[in-house]
């Protein structure tokens, strides 16, 4: 008998393949908890109909900030001061990040002409790599997390330590096969 593949879309599967356990859903919630407080961080959407990732920022209070484009030398060996307002473009609303399978990346807003940064990154039918990463400095500005709703998975970040003031977030994109050798 063939197995069913899941439906994703109506709640978060847990699926097994040989040594490689994994949640599968169209949403994903990240949140970070302490044992003061629980607070959403980015949605995150694969989309269905290319596969491409789209990360969402609704729980940010403030709309207001700068997206921007760094550079990190690699192989630095002292502190290294970035200008974020070099490549930075000044927002005053929510936005989305999208990694499309194609490699094009891009911050945007649905129907506005953003001109913010985009580059070419890598195709995510071929290649594996960085994704995103989220740089969250103390909770106050993040909207809490009160329930779970069963359609989304959520992905936490637990610590025990009640001083907790700053957490990095990292996606990245990796094949199965490198992973559990699947």
């Amino acid at each position: 008998m063939a197995k069913r593949k899941p439906d994703i879309n109506k709640r978060p599967a847990i699926i097994t393949e040989g040594p490689l356990r994994y949640f599968a859903a169209e949403n994903t919630v990240v949140f970070v908890q302490t044992p003061l407080v629980r607070v959403k961080v980015c949605r995150i959407i694969f989309g269905q109909k290319d596969g491409s990732i789209y990360v969402y920022f609704p729980y940010l209070v403030a709309k207001e900030g700068l997206l921007s484009e760094v550079y990190v030398p690699p192989n630095r060996d002292r502190p290294v001061t970035l200008d974020l307002r070099e490549h930075g473009k000044h927002v005053t609303t929510d936005v989305k990040f999208a990694h499309h399978t194609s490699g094009t990346a891009h911050f945007s807003k649905t129907g506005w002409a953003s001109g913010l940064p985009e580059r070419k990154s890598f195709p995510l039918q071929s290649s594996m790599g960085s994704i995103f990463e989220v740089s969250i400095f103390w909770r106050h500005g993040l909207t809490d997390l009160d329930q779970i709703k069963g359609r989304d998975a959520h992905i936490g970040f637990r610590f025990d330590d009640r001083s907790v003031h700053s957490v990095l977030v990292r996606a990245e994109w990796r094949r199965k096969t490198d992973i559990a050798g699947v």
